[in-house]
């Protein structure tokens, strides 16, 4: 009898365990899928994880830097930063704000039409001051969501000693960081 429960528990832990990396893939693959999306569903799916899983998955998906993608959309423009930060929407405003900046000021500075090139200049600098702070935004406002999705928070806790004359006061402050 004995042998029989034993056995029966690591069959409950064993399904257990398969089914927590189950829906750990799961969630990874919403995340892959499309985050901003499946954001509901995946909050719903990690509400069983534990904060173990939950910071493997969130330190895989996060966007941890935006250097190269702000260096690409510097050097190179055309929103290839943002392209490559996975960020199509910040891509395609940088794509056709260059394109259309451009094309304007070409129009303008063909016809003689020195407001049409001015347009098409302010235009294209526009475009690109937004293509040089977006890499920044995405990755802030990415991970901003991610940890949400996951149900991840910031918490911090601080002492802070206070001496006087006569006596010792401490200070506690709880922090708890939603967003």
């Amino acid at each position: 009898m004995k042998k029989l429960f034993i056995f029966t528990l690591f069959l409950i832990l064993g399904f257990n365990a398969f089914a927590n990396d189950n829906t750990v893939f799961k969630v990874s693959m919403l995340i892959e899928e499309d985050l901003e999306k499946n954001r509901l569903i995946i909050q719903n799916n990690s509400s069983v994880l534990s904060s173990t899983e939950k910071m493997m998955i969130y330190d895989k998906y996060e966007k941890d830097s935006a250097t190269v993608p702000f260096l690409c959309n510097f050097l190179l423009g055309v929103g290839i930063g943002s392209f490559i930060q996975g960020d199509t929407k910040g891509g395609l405003i940088g794509l056709s704000g260059e394109l259309l900046g451009l094309s304007i000021y070409l129009s303008g500075s063909l016809s003689g039409s020195a407001g049409a090139a001015s347009l098409g200049a302010l235009l294209l600098l526009g475009t690109r001051i937004y293509e040089l702070v977006q890499p920044f935004n995405y990755r802030k406002n990415y991970n901003s969501q991610l940890r949400d999705a996951l149900g991840l928070y910031n918490l911090s806790f601080n002492i802070t000693p206070t001496f006087n004359k006569d006596s010792v006061m401490v200070t506690a402050m709880t922090t708890i960081s939603l967003f």
